[in-house]
């Protein structure tokens, strides 16, 4: 490499080198900063119950029986069904397209005792009790649907105090089918948390 041209170069190194040195301290560029601000909500903690002891009792207490229950029917396409607002369950249900041998519509539940209903609500395993009562009763169309609802208050254990609870049981027919619906809820009217806990077990329908 000849000389000139290396003394050019180290020129032009110290030229450009110069060019930056004059420019940040005379010159500086001030740097964009973009300050974000970041909201953050506050969630409070849920209040999570403590569960309670394997062996505590469920405990149900509801108003003493007036002993006016009433009968409920519901005639489908295929079914013709009788409730009763005593505990809010099925006394008998006919098939209207089969028959029993005398000809009479087939009956699909069998009564050891004419106290003895379908889907009764018992709380806990099976030594518990009925949950019977008298039950108020909204039978209404939803469509082409039937529907047959049954509620009643009733005090349960929380989680330190009873809880007053609504219970309801809602039947759905559809107008040509061999089902029925039942959604069964438990709702509690004061807002805390219901404990089901006996041994394990919550409840069953009988």
């Amino acid at each position: 490499m000849e000389k000139n041209t290396l003394v050019a170069i180290i020129l032009c190194v110290i030229v450009i080198s110069a060019g930056y040195f004059v420019q940040a301290i005379f010159f500086p560029v001030e740097d964009e900063v973009v300050k974000k601000q970041e909201t953050v909500e506050a969630v409070p903690a849920a209040e999570v119950p403590v569960p309670a002891d394997p062996a505590e009792t469920v405990e149900v207490s509801v108003a003493s029986d007036t002993g006016s229950y009433q009968d409920v029917d519901v005639e489908t396409d295929v079914f013709s069904a009788v409730f009763t607002t005593k505990g809010g369950s099925l006394k008998s249900i006919k098939l209207k397209q089969h028959t029993e041998k005398d000809g009479q519509p087939l009956e699909m539940i069998y009564r050891k005792t004419s106290d003895m209903n379908a889907f009764d609500l018992y709380f806990g395993n099976l030594n518990g009790q009925p949950l019977e009562g008298d039950f108020t009763c909204k039978k209404y169309n939803h469509g082409k649907d039937t529907i047959v609802e049954f509620s009643r208050d009733v005090d349960m254990l929380g989680y330190g105090n009873k809880v007053p609870v609504e219970v309801k049981k809602k039947y759905t027919f559809k107008p040509d089918e061999y089902m029925i619906e039942l959604a069964v809820e438990f709702t509690s009217k004061s807002g805390k948390a219901i404990n089901f806990n006996t041994n394990g077990f919550a409840y069953y329908l009988g």
